[in-house]
C-alpha cells in the first residue's frame, strides 16, 4: 500500500520528509511525459492515493468502535489508553481523507470531521432524562457539531489532562453510564459514516470515484476534476494557515494567542493532525512520491511547460514543502503550548505553510488555468 496512515507522528514526519528530499534530488529518476494524460493523473490519484485513504480511515474507525466498546463496558485507565490510541489514529486517518471534499461528500465529512465541537450540547444530551437511550440511532439524529471524532475528543481527554478526574466521570453513578454510552454511540455512528463516504467513492454508492476519474462533472470536461482538486488543495492549505496554526497563534483580527482554538487541542494531536494534512497534500501533488515516479500534478505543470522562472515552479514548491515540513517538525511541543512557549517557530512553521499557500493559490492554479473559487458546502 502506497501509504500507512496508521503512522504515528515519529513515524509520520520521517516517511514525509523522506518523500520530500528524494524528490529534490538531482537527476530524480523519472518517468517520461511523452503522451501525458490528464486522464492516467486522475486515474492514478484515484485508485493509488484516494481510494486506500479511504479504506484506512474505515479500518481505523472499526477499531475505535470496538475500543470504544471495550471501554463502555469496562472504564479503566487501560482500556482508556487503547481508546485514546484508536482516536489519535482514526483522526489521522481522517485528515488524511479531508482534502477530498467535494460537494457530493460535504455532509457525510462534517459529521466525521465537524470540529470545534459544541460541548455544552454533548452535556446536555447526555444529562437530559428525556433521551431515554443514547445510541447510534440517537447520533444520526442530532447535529454534527455534538457528533463525530471531536465530539468523541471531548469525551475521551481531560481538559486538564487529568485521567483520574475523567474516569471519575464515568463511575459517577448518575450520568457515568450515559457518558460511556454516548461516547459508544458517537463511535458507532463514525464507523457508519465512514463506510458511507467510501461507499460515495465506490460503486455501491454513487461511485465519484469512476465519476472523478473521467471528469464526469463540472462540465465533463477532463480539467473539471484538476480543478476541483485544485480548489480543494487551496482550500485546505487556507484552512491549515488560518484556522488551524494562524487562529492559535493569534493571527486574527485581535492579535490574541488563543492555544485552545487548535484543532486537538484536548489530545495534544493539533501538530500530528496538520502533518497529516501536508503529508497528503504533498503527496497528492506529487502522485505518491518519486517512488516508481508516479503522476501527479508536479508532471502536469513539466508536460505542459512553465515561465521560464529560476527555478522553476516546480522546484520551487517542492522547496517550500521541504522548508514547511521542516518548520512543523521544529515544533517540538504540542501546538496549544508551543504557541506560548515557542511562538517564532509556531510562527516560521506559519509563514512556511502560508508560502506554500500562496504557490497553489496564485503560481500552480495560473499555470494549470484554474479559478479558485470557494464554494460553502457546509451541511448538516
Amino acid at each position: 500500500m502506497w501509504y500507512d496512515t496508521r503512522m504515528t507522528t515519529k513515524r509520520l514526519y520521517p516517511l514525509l520528509l523522506m518523500l520530500l528530499m528524494v524528490c529534490l534530488l538531482p537527476g530524480c529518476a523519472g518517468f517520461s511525459l511523452r503522451g501525458f494524460e490528464r486522464a492516467d493523473m486522475l486515474d492514478h490519484l484515484t485508485v493509488s492515493i484516494i481510494l486506500p485513504a479511504h479504506q484506512t480511515l474505515v479500518d481505523r474507525a472499526a477499531e475505535l468502535a470496538q475500543a470504544a466498546q471495550a471501554f463502555r463496558t469496562d472504564p479503566s485507565a487501560e482500556t482508556l489508553a487503547v481508546t485514546r490510541s484508536a482516536w489519535r489514529e482514526t483522526a489521522i486517518a481522517w485528515e488524511q481523507c479531508s482534502l477530498f471534499g467535494f460537494s457530493e461528500v460535504m455532509i457525510v465529512h462534517n459529521q466525521i470531521g465537524k470540529w470545534p465541537a459544541n460541548e455544552s450540547f454533548i452535556d446536555d444530551f447526555i444529562a437530559d432524562p428525556a433521551n431515554e437511550t443514547l445510541d447510534a440511532a440517537f447520533i444520526e439524529s442530532i447535529g454534527s457539531t455534538a457528533k463525530g471524532l471531536f465530539a468523541m475528543q471531548y469525551l475521551l481527554f481531560d481538559a486538564t489532562g487529568n485521567d483520574t478526574v475523567l474516569l471519575r466521570r464515568y463511575a459517577d453513578a448518575d450520568l457515568g453510564t450515559r457518558r460511556a454510552d454516548y461516547l459508544a454511540a458517537l463511535a458507532e455512528n463514525l464507523q457508519a459514516k465512514t463506510t458511507e463516504l467510501l461507499a460515495i467513492w465506490t460503486g455501491e454508492g454513487e461511485n465519484l470515484a469512476e465519476r472523478f476519474r473521467s471528469a464526469d462533472f463540472d462540465g465533463g470536461e477532463l480539467n473539471g476534476s484538476v480543478s476541483m482538486l485544485t480548489n480543494e488543495m487551496v482550500a485546505l492549505l487556507e484552512n491549515m494557515v488560518q484556522n488551524k496554526i494562524g487562529r492559535p497563534l493569534g493571527k486574527g483580527s485581535n492579535s490574541t494567542v488563543v492555544p485552545r482554538s487548535a484543532q486537538a487541542w484536548r489530545s495534544l494531536s493539533s501538530s500530528q493532525l496538520l502533518a497529516a494534512n501536508l503529508s497528503i497534500l504533498y503527496l497528492t501533488y506529487s502522485g505518491g512520491g518519486s517512488d516508481n515516479a508516479q503522476l501527479g500534478f508536479d508532471d502536469y505543470l513539466t508536460f505542459i511547460g512553465m515561465p521560464d522562472n529560476d527555478p522553476p515552479l516546480t522546484e520551487r514548491i517542492e522547496t517550500q514543502f521541504t522548508a514547511a515540513h521542516n518548520a512543523l517538525v521544529a515544533i517540538n511541543q504540542p501546538l496549544s503550548i508551543a504557541v506560548e512557549t515557542q511562538p517564532e517557530q509556531v510562527s516560521k512553521a506559519y509563514d512556511e505553510l502560508r508560502a506554500l499557500l500562496v504557490l497553489f493559490k496564485v503560481d500552480l492554479a495560473n499555470q494549470l488555468g484554474v479559478t479558485i473559487t470557494f464554494n460553502d458546502n457546509d451541511g448538516d
